[in-house]
């Protein structure tokens, strides 16, 4: 397919051979029928056709792949949705307005002690909101689209941001801070220490970035792909836990890290 896609031009024998990959995706036999009759007028639209399915095809993902991450995905939205619009509704009816900044669907709420609490794990509220927002403009851009192939680039995207909302959340509502503060730490905050930790971290990153990278490509197949996003969401929460050691010690990471670390969906500093 990207072989054909490749050409600037084709002659009668190559256009039917792209016919034929159509109608192999498609199984509309209609269409491939005009489309034998005068190859030469249908070439934009075999085109057009064969790149809707490529990004699909590059993921192998059959259209049933793409009908089962569909059912997987779009009722989990649409369900925190509806948790948003009855949340408004109760806040228009005793309150009079829709102040909605302490809450996010699936979310415990915001942290009594938000304000006071480590800069890159007060700005997950922040982000996700953020997330939040994407999240419902995808959706709503999915309703009225109807073929799995028109529809498969924006529920990878979807995918990909809703279940980086959730662990996000988690992480947020999960994060404990110390009882004694930053003082009963001195020990363990020497420069020593931390150059030692900045070290592992960075090596730790390093190591398993690429991991993480063909975790998540493999979590949108159909093959083993609940236990791929699991594999993912653990592997992905321990990065996470390195990326942040490196932030709250303003330690640089290199340009194809961040690449890398953005491709997997991790959450870096606003400054990086």
């Amino acid at each position: 397919m990207q072989t054909w896609l490749a050409k600037e031009s084709h002659d009668r024998d190559s256009l039917l051979q792209g016919a034929e990959m159509v109608l192999k995706l498609t199984r509309n036999m209609s269409m491939y029928q005009t489309i034998i009759r005068r190859p030469e007028r249908f070439e934009s639209k075999i085109r057009y056709e064969l790149n809707k399915f490529l990004p699909m095809r590059l993921e192998k993902m059959t259209l049933q792949d793409v009908k089962v991450l569909d059912a997987e995905l779009m009722p989990q939205i649409d369900d925190a949705i509806g948790k948003e619009q009855a949340h408004k509704a109760v806040e228009q009816a005793f309150d009079g307005d829709t102040d909605t900044s302490g809450f996010l669907p699936i979310a415990s709420g915001i942290r009594p002690d938000h304000d006071s609490l480590p800069e890159n794990i007060k700005g997950i509220w922040t982000d996700n909101k953020e997330r939040w927002f994407k999240i419902k403009q995808l959706y709503n851009y999915l309703l009225p689209i109807s073929q799995p192939c028109d529809r498969y680039e924006y529920l990878k995207q979807l995918k990909d941001l809703w279940y980086t909302y959730k662990r996000e959340l988690e992480r947020y509502d999960n994060y404990v801070a110390s009882p004694e503060g930053e003082a009963a730490n001195d020990a363990e905050s020497s420069p020593l220490n931390i150059a030692k930790d900045i070290a592992n971290a960075r090596s730790y990153i390093t190591k398993n970035i690429d991991r993480l990278i063909e975790l998540k490509k493999v979590s949108l197949s159909s093959d083993e792909s609940t236990k791929a996003l699991a594999d993912f969401n653990v592997l992905c929460a321990k990065i996470q836990q390195r990326v942040d050691v490196l932030s709250a010690n303003d330690a640089p990471l290199g340009d194809d890290l961040k690449a890398k670390l953005k491709e997997a969906g991790l959450s870096l500093p606003s400054s990086e």
